[in-house]
């Protein structure tokens, strides 16, 4: 399996990561988003391979990564972190 890199929000940071992130080390980029609209253009617009809306079914195929980048405001990186950290990949 290849290195596979999560970013959680697809803002304008998390986007631009993405895009930046395009083809180093063949990464599969995957993203996480609470908005379907906007994981929908970024998916469309091929900023990542795959995303998510994040919840309980499917947060530990999302954070299965080698690399999960957290790209949201403070107060939302810290409920992401107490409500999915233990769904990371070890």
């Amino acid at each position: 399996m290849g290195f596979k890199i999560t970013i959680a929000g697809l803002g304008l940071m998390g986007a631009s990561l993405a895009k930046a992130l395009r083809g180093w080390r063949n990464a599969a980029i995957c993203g996480v988003e609470t908005d379907a609209a906007v994981l929908e253009m970024a998916l469309t617009e091929g900023v990542i391979d795959s995303g998510y809306v994040l919840d309980e079914t499917n947060a530990r195929e999302a954070l299965d990564a080698d690399l999960v980048v957290i790209a949201l405001y403070p107060r939302a990186a810290l409920d992401f972190l107490r409500g999915y950290a233990r769904c990371a990949k070890e």
